[in-house]
């Protein structure tokens, strides 16, 4: 550092670079400190001086009522000597106003007898007093105290007057006297309370250490318990979200296990059929495999399609999808009309109950998955002459009820509730899934705010579906009318 240079403290440097870079709480803490000792010392210093000017107005009244008996004694004495009280009371005055006495401060007499002035003032008000105390005044724009007494017959009057203003009195030593501490104390204060703020915030910093090594090991570890409570909500927080984080990899991890299995059969399939074409020349093995691979590529097929819609459902569960406006019953006519051909191969009946026309607003696509994962599990689970009922109906005049009824085995109320999981399948009859579609439709309906409800059929033969859509703009409800 050269000669006469000035470097501010590193800790004045760190305050500054750390707590006004940007929002702090060990700055917030110790400003709020350093306000709060500011306003009470404030506050101290204000009654103080209150109270000294309070005693410096009674220590002035007690000063000048002592020379008003002074001068009190000296008219008495020369009542009857005109000339000689004249000349008393100057040497009264010349003597309370010396060096000795005054303190710079002058005092000026006046003195009334019988109601004549012995000493008319210049720039006092000559007017006799009525009333013995002390009282201040404005004359010609400048403070007065003026102590009067009147004697008991009322004949003598004494006023003394002193220009000065107590407060203003007061700013040289005595405003010197209380704010000197509080110039010297507070920068002094300043360093311990700043790492004091800092010292009472470790345990804050700890418990950021603890949540950065949260994943230590490859696990979520929950935080330990802290003594403060005012970090109790910060753990009890952060231990919730890691219970549904943990919930949430373990269900990401099990939907990755099932997956890797639910694959690993139509790739074992392909592979194995790839394997037989490679090996056989036999026209009739040789078709089988060919069939048999097919059969694998297609349930391949079918799985990532419907992984697909779980991934897209997920991701658009969290963004807001658009909607379109259609006619959902000639959409649900046309969706049915691509199933049939299917229905028909297994001996299967389908049938329709909607209306002419039906517009709405929705998101056509979370539609789609509902209406084709249902048909697709109904054509799939009836047997051959069985019957898949559709209805497509106003329940009021602002919701839309879709119902898909089949003839299949059916499932209790406990199987409904595995079946609408990922990768359930329940009982024989549905090895031919994948475990995915009620659960789609599910989440389809999730995205749309439907409700889904599943039960058995009031004749006891299959499943009936019910999807009740929410409410539906103003602008196509005379549709539904």
């Amino acid at each position: 550092m050269t000669e006469g240079s000035w470097r501010i403290p590193a800790f004045v440097r760190a305050f500054v670079r750390h707590g006004f870079s940007r929002r702090s709480l060990v700055t917030r803490l110790f400003l709020r400190f350093a306000l709060l000792t500011l306003v009470i010392w404030l506050a101290v210093v204000a009654i103080s001086v209150h109270s000294a000017l309070r005693g410096g107005e009674r220590e002035l009244e007690r000063d000048m009522r002592l020379i008003v008996l002074q001068v009190q004694a000296v008219i008495e004495q020369f009542a009857d000597q005109p000339d000689g009280l004249a000349h008393a009371l100057e040497s009264v005055e010349a003597l309370e106003n010396s060096a000795e006495f005054s303190e710079g401060v002058p005092y000026r007499f006046q003195a009334w007898v019988d109601g004549k002035p012995l000493n008319p003032a210049a720039d006092l008000p000559n007017v006799p007093p009525a009333a013995t105390g002390l009282h201040h005044q404005i004359v010609e724009e400048k403070p007065w105290w003026l102590y009067s007494s009147v004697s008991d017959d009322g004949r003598h009057i004494v006023r003394v007057s002193i220009q000065t203003d107590v407060l203003a009195a007061l700013t040289t030593e005595q405003w010197a006297y209380y704010l000197t501490p509080l110039v010297i104390s507070l920068p002094l204060l300043i360093l311990p309370s700043w790492f004091m703020v800092r010292n009472g915030i470790q345990p804050l910093n700890r418990l950021a250490g603890q949540v950065d090594n949260i994943d230590s090991g490859g696990r979520l570890t929950p935080l330990a318990a802290t003594p403060y409570r005012e970090l109790d909500p910060i753990v009890t927080s952060t231990n919730h979200l890691i219970d549904r984080l943990h919930a949430q990899l373990q269900r990401e991890r099990g939907f990755i296990a099932d997956i890797a299995h639910e694959i690993k059969t139509p790739l074992a399939i392909v592979r194995s059929n790839a394997e037989l074409l490679q090996a056989t020349n036999d026209p009739e093995r040789r078709n089988i495999a060919t069939a048999d691979m097919k059969t694998g590529l297609q349930r391949a097929d079918h799985l990532l399609r419907q992984l697909l819609s779980v991934a897209r459902l997920e991701h658009d569960l969290q963004h807001v999808t658009a909607t379109v406006p259609i006619d959902l019953a000639e959409f649900v006519r046309e969706r049915i009309g691509l199933f049939s051909s299917l229905a028909r191969t297994g001996g299967k009946l389908m049938e329709l109950d909607t209306v002419e026309r039906l517009p709405v607003e929705l998101d056509i696509d979370a539609f789609a998955m509902i209406i084709d994962n249902l048909l697709d599990n109904a054509i799939k689970y009836s047997p051959a002459g069985g019957t898949i009922s559709v209805s497509l109906l106003a329940a009021s005049c602002d919701q839309i009820e879709l119902v898909v009824a089949d003839t299949g085995p059916g499932m209790s109320a406990v199987q409904i509730a595995q079946a609408c999981e990922r990768f359930q399948r329940i009982g024989d009859h549905h090895s031919d899934g994948v475990g995915l579609g009620l659960f789609i439709v599910r989440k389809a309906c999730s995205r749309l705010g439907a409700t889904l409800h599943i039960s058995t059929r009031e004749s006891g033969i299959g499943l009936m579906a019910t999807v009740t859509l929410p409410s539906l703009p103003a602008a196509f409800r005379s549709g539904l009318a």
